[in-house]
């Protein structure tokens, strides 16, 4: 319902009253009033048109983007709050006035922890404060909702997208007490940017609020105070609740905008700088506000491959471990090499937290191909002007028209766009720059938003999917026909791809205020030894030594050297593997398990049953799984030749390991001297076996009784008085403890039998 109320005033017909009359006589004093105002506002406004000569030159603006992470704990306050008072101490010093951009991310928080980081904003002086609501990962419409709202409200200002909504503060709480309405209001007219009836309104669903305009401003009004504000004000327009009772207040952006929470709208970081007329990397989270820089410098000077890709990202993990560095610096000078590698990495590094670690990328000379999609997924790319970045197929040589008779390559070209799209979002860059640097089928052109002149470069594609495509008006071509974009230092910085440009080292360092040298990461040892260990050859012979000597430990158990040798071979094949990139803990798991089931069925549950199959077949799946090199970006052809290759390996090795196994059973039965039981003698083939009539050295054994040392399978050890001697059973498995009695001698083997079946 309308209200509309209308001051009364005399027709045209009415007379004066004299009163009226009167006051026509003393016009002329009003008259020279007048003049004299005139005369004060020529004068004011010619001084404004003279040369500002002793003006103080306008402070520069510079933003810090500070991450509030939910929840939101003393922890956090104490963080934020530090690495707000270090941002506007460094911009005091450089004579600048700091934008601090609060980014609250949704989630549960306690009135008291809220408050607390609400209080210190409010403290904050010589900086413009700005909440940002993020958009959510998903694309779903994001709602900042509980008590982070209050953290939102202490700000000078709220920056959100069109779709997110904000309020509800109150969510979280199953009544709302008056200590938290204080607080609620307390914050409101601390800050006076949303009035305390319309904040009040968000927080608690008690409270109805009614937006009214007077004749001279607009007002939000609680209900209970509404008849109050119409008995002192002139209501021309009373509309319906805004906030009905029984609900608490949430609104869009959009609606948010209108009432005046919101100050601005922006769909991402990018849309916030451009809002607050700051440069992107104001944006930026920086970690050195919580700390100061510890950088580290990581060389990319080789191809890319599976195994130095998996090298440099070893060596990332643990500078950031081991010794806390928060500034990563890839020095990239590299032709590319294999995509499906690159790419992985470059995930890798997209996908660190830059409120915690910054990566740069650093091109001194060239990041060509696939090397570009590492710098594309670092926070920020310093480039020389010299340096090139792009310029050379990611798939093959072949242009996107050999996709059409190639499904492998075309899944292979598809993947690889999507992860780069995704890449360069996730770093706020263009994704058509990205995608063009090695895609030479995409076109991309130059475009100028016609509202405020800003300049971009977008696909047709991504130009429409802006959020105002017909804003967008498209210039000249950037890119040429059938070639992958290449960019030079001065064009990758003048399209926005390189965030700086610099000419040697030491202005890297100055960049980011490093006085020392800066930290390298070379290939140590443990590199040259993984790079060895992981060459196939060598990972065939660990295999094949391994598997021998796991054979030749359970033929003869007890004596150690042939499991040593089995655990060191196959120590060195999971370690190289592990640390080459191209095994994990399953495999290490499965393997382990695999070999515990043989020695159950082996010494515990005799009979070739399920444990012995199982664990065979959990050995070779592990083994082969370790030998995999492809990545999640590989074709099904991809997949189908690693896999063929493995199990060729791994079968190989079988074989050779058969083949090791016929030579010893052959070879050591002959020689005495290192037939050490390791084998059973076929009988009457035994080097030195007696003849008839004559007395064999072990001779005296005979019918002796001994103890078992060793489980007999068949072989073993026994002991007959205080010697151990080397025997084997008549086929059965004797375990370990049993007495037995010696039957046979024949040169130099013996057999017994258990000592309850007797001697004869």
């Amino acid at each position: 319902m309308t209200i509309r109320q209308t001051l009364g005033r005399p027709s045209d017909g009415d007379c004066l009253p004299v009163g009226e009359l009167h006051r026509q006589h003393n016009l002329l004093p009003i008259a020279v009033g007048i003049l004299f105002g005139l005369t004060l506002v020529a004068r004011i406004s010619a001084i404004a048109q003279e040369p500002a000569d002793n003006a103080q030159p306008q402070q520069k603006q510079v933003g810090k983007l500070i991450r509030i992470e939910a929840p939101i704990t003393n922890v956090t306050t104490t963080s934020a709050i530090r690495m707000a008072k270090t941002a506007i101490s460094e911009a005091t010093k450089n004579g600048e006035r700091p934008v601090l951009i609060f980014e609250i991310h949704p989630g549960k928080a306690s009135f008291g922890a809220a408050m607390d980081l609400a209080t210190e904003i409010l403290k904050l002086n010589g900086a413009t404060t700005v909440a940002f609501v993020p958009p959510s990962a998903d694309g779903q419409p994001q709602v900042l909702r509980g008590h982070a709202v209050l953290v939102a409200l202490a700000c000078d200002m709220i920056v959100m997208p069109p779709t997110a909504k904000i309020g509800e503060a109150g969510a979280d709480e199953e009544h709302i007490a008056d200590h938290i309405r204080s607080g609620y209001a307390h914050v409101a007219n601390a800050r006076r940017t949303v009035p305390e009836d319309l904040v009040l309104g968000m927080l608690d669903p008690a409270i109805e609020v009614y937006e009214v305009e007077s004749e001279l401003t607009r007002e939000f009004v609680r209900g209970d105070r509404l008849a109050e504000v119409e008995k002192q004000k002139t209501v021309v327009v009373r509309r319906p609740p805004l906030i009905p009772k029984g609900q608490a207040g949430l609104f869009t952006g959009e609606e948010a905008k209108r009432l005046g929470i919101a100050r601005h709208l922006a769909e991402d970081r990018q849309g916030v700088a451009r809002a607050l007329s700051l440069p992107i990397e104001a944006v930026v989270e920086d970690p050195s506000l919580d700390g100061g820089w510890r950088p580290v410098e990581v060389r990319i000077t080789k191809e890319l491959t599976d195994k130095y890709v998996a090298q440099v990202r070893r060596k990332i993990e643990e500078q950031i471990d081991r010794h806390n560095r928060n500034l990563i610096i890839l020095t990239i000078d590299s032709p590319g090499g294999a995509a499906e590698d690159a790419v992985a990495l470059a995930k890798y590094l997209s996908e660190l937290n830059s409120s915690r670690w910054r990566t740069v990328a650093h091109i001194p000379q060239e990041a060509r191909g696939d090397a570009a999609f590492l710098a594309l997924a670092c926070d920020r790319i310093v480039m020389r002007p010299g340096a090139t970045i792009g310029g050379a197929l990611a798939i093959g040589d072949a242009p996107r028209d050999a996709d059409e008779e190639n499904p492998d390559r075309r899944s292979a070209r598809e993947s690889i766009t999507n992860e780069i799209q995704q890449i360069a979002r996730a770093k706020g860059r263009n994704y058509s720059l990205a995608v063009a640097l090695f895609d030479g089928d995409l076109t991309v052109y130059r475009y100028t938003r016609k509202s405020d002149g800003v300049v971009n470069y977008f696909s047709q594609a991504e130009a429409q999917s802006q959020p105002d495509p017909n804003q967008w008006e498209q210039g000249e071509q950037i890119t040429e026909p059938d070639k992958p974009l290449v960019l030079d230092g001065v064009k990758a910085h003048r399209y926005g791809l390189a965030t700086e440009l610099v000419n040697s080292d030491a202005d890297l360092r100055a960049l980011f205020s490093i006085t020392d040298e800066l930290p390298q990461i070379e290939p140590d040892w443990v590199d040259t030894l993984v790079d060895a260990l992981t060459q196939p050859w060598v990972l065939f012979l660990l295999m094949m030594i391994g598997f021998s000597a796991f054979y030749a430990e359970m033929q003869h158990p007890g004596t150690g050297v042939g499991g040593f040798v089995a655990t060191i071979c196959f120590l060195l094949f999971f370690w190289g593997t592990y640390l080459g990139g191209t095994a994990d803990w399953l495999e290490i798991l499965l393997f382990i398990v695999g070999v515990v089931f043989i020695l159950l069925e082996v010494f515990v549950l005799p009979g070739f049953g399920i444990f012995g199959v199982g664990g065979g077949l959990m050995i070779a799946a592990s083994l082969v799984l370790a030998l995999q090199t492809f990545s999640g970006l590989s074709s099904a052809a991809d997949y189908i030749k690693s896999l063929r290759g493995s199990l060729l390996m791994v079968v190989g090795a079988g074989a050779a390991v058969t083949g090791v196994i016929a030579a010893l059973r052959y070879y050591l039965p002959r020689r005495p001297k290192l037939n050490q039981g390791l084998v059973l003698t076929p009988p009457g083939e035994e080097e030195g076996e007696t003849q008839p009539g004559e007395a064999g050295p072990y001779d005296h054994f005979l019918h002796s009784r001994g103890k078992v040392l060793t489980r007999l399978t068949p072989a073993g050890k026994i002991r007959i008085g205080d010697q151990h001697v080397d025997v084997v059973s008549e086929g059965e498995w004797i375990d370990r403890g049993a007495e037995v009695v010696v039957v046979q001698v024949q040169g130099n083997r013996i057999v017994v039998r258990p000592a309850e079946r007797g001697s004869a």
